[in-house]
């Protein structure tokens, strides 16, 4: 099976398993039914962009529309990045 991790479509020997399991070390939980696809690193992107969100709400005080306004080309510019390694 093809890994679409970011690390696996550069080339390197990591498999989506292991990466959900790094992932997980960090909190962020991949669905099995999302390893092997390119929907697995959206939804982590998804994951990392809500807690984006949140830290700015925490730490800058924002309400939650300025937060995802500052959040949101973070994001984007992941997913670009993301759709340029698995062409």
């Amino acid at each position: 099976m093809k890994s679409y991790n970011k690390d696996a479509l550069r080339g390197l020997p990591v498999d989506d398993k292991d990466w959900q399991a790094d992932m997980a070390k960090v909190g962020i939980t991949i669905p099995d039914d999302l390893l092997y696809s390119p929907e697995g690193p959206r939804h982590a992107m998804q994951v990392i962009r809500e807690r984006n969100v949140q830290d700015q709400m925490t730490a800058l005080g924002l309400d939650e529309g300025e937060a995802r306004k500052k959040v949101e080309p973070m994001y984007k510019a992941a997913v670009q990045e993301y759709d340029k390694l698995n062409k």
